[in-house]
């Protein structure tokens, strides 16, 4: 037998992504809350890994970061690299570790946006600053970004999870 292919599903995920990179990443839409801003590219591409192969999930993560890459000033091929492996080992984690149910995808995104931060700092800011002002970064920014980002998961996790009952009824 043939596998169907559900062209529908796949221009809505492209605009998904398309969207949270393009409107919600930065220039469009401000969704920050008292300082933490939800990296929507994130969160949508952990609910993505949970529901997708492996070569899929590497796939979104490179395409992601390469976007980013072109239009952030100085990241050096960060994003690419970084949202690739993020991308693959959410991936890992949501099929051998964690069940795919909502509280297990909220603590993935958590974990993988925690990862995300400390790298990003690690590499472009703890050398550069103080010792205070790394902590005030970690603890004022990164840490209730992260948050805010495991939260803003869980949209998508129920958007993949229906788009996967579709695929599955044919």
């Amino acid at each position: 037998m043939t596998k169907k292919r559900h062209y529908g599903i796949s221009a809505v995920i492209f605009l998904m992504f398309f969207l949270s990179l393009t409107l919600f990443s930065g220039s469009g839409i401000n969704l920050s809350i008292f300082g933490a801003y939800p990296l929507l590219y994130l969160s949508l591409l952990t609910a993505f890994s949970g529901y997708s192969s492996l070569s899929r999930s590497a796939a979104a993560g490179l395409v992601c970061g390469i976007v980013l890459d072109s239009v952030t000033l100085g990241s050096y091929c960060f994003n690419a690299v970084c949202l690739m492996l993020l991308a693959v080992l959410g991936n890992l984690l949501a099929e051998r570790v964690f069940n795919r149910n909502l509280k297990a995808t909220v603590f993935l995104c958590l974990l993988i946006s925690v990862i995300y931060y400390l790298f990003y700092w690690l590499i472009f800011i703890a050398f550069g600053l103080s010792f205070g002002s790394n902590l005030e970064y970690l603890l004022k920014f990164a840490l209730p970004s992260s948050i805010y980002t495991a939260l803003t998961v869980i949209p998508f996790y129920f958007i993949f999870k229906h788009f996967t009952k579709i695929k599955s009824e044919f």
